[in-house]
Parts: C-alpha cells; structure tokens; sequence
C-alpha cells in the first residue's frame, strides 16, 4: 500500500523540479531587504491562459490575489509534463503526423525546500510515455508487412525501471534543482531554472553538459560514458516495444537491418536520453499548480539492444549472442535501430503538479506519481 495520497487533483510538471504552492504575500527578497510586491499577473500568458516566458526568456514573478495558504518549508510533489512533439522521417520511419499532434508524457517525483522566495530539491523521473510512430515503404517491407499493410511501433519504458533509476541513479539523489515563488496567495508565480538530466550517461560524460552538442550517432559516445541507471547489467536505461513479433499488430517490435527475409526483430532497446527544460507557472490552489513548460534539449541515442528469444531470466550475461551485435557496442544492428530513432521536436509544453502528503509517515515513491496522475486515454 503506498504511503501517500494525492490530496487533491491539479496540474503539473516533468523533469525539472516542480511544486504546487500556495499562500501569504512575500514582499522580501532572500537577501532580507525590502522589495516592491511582483505584479499580481503574467505580463504574457498563452492561448490556454497560462503563464509563459516574455520573448527574451525573461519569467516575472507576479503575487496571486486569491486566498493565504500557509507558507510551507518542506514540498513533495506528483508532476506530469505533457509536451507536443514533431520528428522527422527516416528512411524507414515516417515523420510526425501533423493531426493529431503528438504528444509525449512525463512523470516527476519532487522533494525541494523553500526558503523565503527561494527553492532547491531533486527530481527524479517516473514515467515516459512516447507517442506511437509509423513506418515509410521501405521501413513496412523491412519488418516483413505484406503489400499495403502499414506497421506501427510503440516504445514504452516499464514501471520497474523508474523505480529502479529512483534508487540506484546518482546515488539515489536525482536532479538537483532551483528556481523561486513570487509569492504565498493562491495565483502566486513559481520560476524553475534550466535544468539539464540525462539517463544512460554518467553525469561526468562531455554529453551531458547542455552546451555540448548532442552527437549524430550513437558510435560518438564512448562506452566508458555509459551509465546502467536502471540497475539492470546493461548499458543505459532499458526502453520495451510494444508487440511479439516483427509483423504483430497493432505494435510490431522493430527489426535490427534491412536484410530480406527480414532480420530477428528486437523486444528491449538500451538507450541514452538527455533533457533540459524551465518551467513557469502559478498555483492554483494551496495544493496544485499549472503552467508552461520550455524545453531546449530532448534527445536520445540507441545504444544496444536484446534479440527477441532473449532469456531475461537468466541474466545479461547468460547469452550474449541473442543481444544485438552480440553485446559489442557500436554494431550495425545498434546502429541501424539509432539512425531510425525519433528524434523529437518539442513544439509546447505544459504541466501539472499537486502534492503529496504521507498518510503514515513513509516516503514518496514513483508509484504514488503514477497513481496521481493516470496515463492519459487519448494515446
């Protein structure tokens, strides 16, 4: 039984820290001397009414005019980021739809402090649902599809390996994190601060600083780089496709070359990920709040892969010949998986956050994110 209840409904965020907030005026800066109160809203705001970053990225604080909540010192939070998101094509992959907008899904779990207008805590991430994608001709006759027939695939990542990266990942410590409030009413600003994170790369790699450019290809990261976040034997942190075979339906598990008969499809991808994101946004009740989220880094790499028939009882060491390439990084068989990756466009982004309040004096977990906030039904 976890030990946590949602306390009430609200919006939310994704992988940088977020956090619902509510209460009294704040009318001094951290330093401890007197300011003017903020404005009471978003100089800009988007079509949905929610607070967004003035053109030159610039996030005024701004003091809510609804009721006090009482200033708290110690947050926990449920957030998920929904952000719309576009791709390219491949030679066998299709680009994005542009209807419906895709969207992808993130879950964060949030412990931070505040001290007067001032917060800092880590995250850690909980949930990745990726929208489904399509295949090009070439891409449809590769998995074996009869003529007409239009393969699908779905990438998914267990719930066990957010658990797993909770406890395991930088020591169990997450992403750290910072930003401030413009205030304790209800309809008071929170600012986070650009906050970079990646999964499968140890925070020491070139990569994993944003200014670094993200490489072209998978064979640019050394192994050495490589990190097992989800605890698992294996480089990276493990992505599952939906499906049982090349050719199943409605998910097919993607193939490894464009070879005729087509190649042993994969059933697990090790994969890299680095993020960075700002949120900016507004509390909605003592409990919850909502806003937009910025994100400038989204990418991603193939680094392995297991060969469908591959006993994941028996350990990563048991069989290597059923891993791609036969567990040697930088294969063709990784190889062609990274080059057909979607590499995400993030178009607008958006959250919802709510706290979390222990019921019996135990510890939040990944599992109380997920039950906050359920996977949307419209995937």
């Amino acid at each position: 039984m976890s030990s946590f209840t949602r306390s009430r409904i609200g919006l939310i965020s994704g992988t940088a820290v977020v956090f619902a907030l509510g209460a009294a005026a704040a009318c001094s800066s951290s330093s401890g001397g007197a300011v003017a109160p903020p404005a009471s809203e978003p100089e800009l705001t988007n079509e949905a009414g929610l607070p967004e970053p003035l053109p030159d990225g610039a996030t005024p604080a701004f003091l809510g005019t609804a009721g006090a909540c009482t200033p708290l010192t110690d947050v926990t939070t449920a957030t998920m980021l929904t952000l719309d998101v576009a791709w390219p094509g491949t030679a066998s992959t299709a680009m994005s739809p542009a209807t419906p907008q895709p969207q992808l899904y993130i879950w964060l779990l949030s412990h931070y402090t505040v001290t007067g207008n001032a917060i800092s805590g880590n995250t850690w991430t909980c949930g990745d649902e990726t929208p489904p994608f399509t295949l090009t001709a070439l891409g449809d006759s590769t998995q074996g599809e009869s003529s007409g027939q239009t393969a699908t695939l779905q990438i998914t990542f267990k719930n066990e390996v957010w658990d797993a990266i909770m406890q395991h990942m930088n020591g169990g410590n997450g992403n750290p994190s910072t930003g401030s409030i413009g205030g304790w009413n209800i309809g008071s600003s929170f600012q986070v601060n650009p906050a970079t994170s990646v999964l499968g790369l140890k925070p020491t790699s070139t990569y994993a600083n944003p200014s670094t450019e993200w490489p072209k290809s998978e064979s640019l990261i050394s192994p050495s780089d490589y990190s097992d976040d989800d605890n698992d034997g294996h480089p990276g942190i493990t992505a599952t496709p939906l499906g049982t075979s090349g050719t199943s339906t409605p998910y097919v598990l993607p193939v490894t070359n464009l070879t005729s008969p087509p190649s042993p499809p994969a059933q697990a991808l090790f994969v890299t990920t680095r993020t960075q994101l700002s949120l900016y946004g507004k509390s909605t009740s003592c409990m919850a709040g909502e806003g937009t989220a910025t994100v400038t880094l989204l990418n991603n790499h193939v680094i392995g892969c297991e060969i469908l028939g591959y006993d994941v009882d028996a350990g990563p060491d048991a069989d290597t010949t059923e891993l791609c390439d036969n567990g040697v990084p930088s294969g063709a068989q990784t190889e062609f998986l990274d080059t057909n990756t979607t590499q995400y466009t993030v178009m607008s982004g958006t959250y919802q956050t709510v706290q979390l309040q222990a019921g019996d004096g135990g510890t939040a977990t990944c599992e109380d994110v997920r039950n906050a906030f359920p996977t949307p039904t419209t995937m």
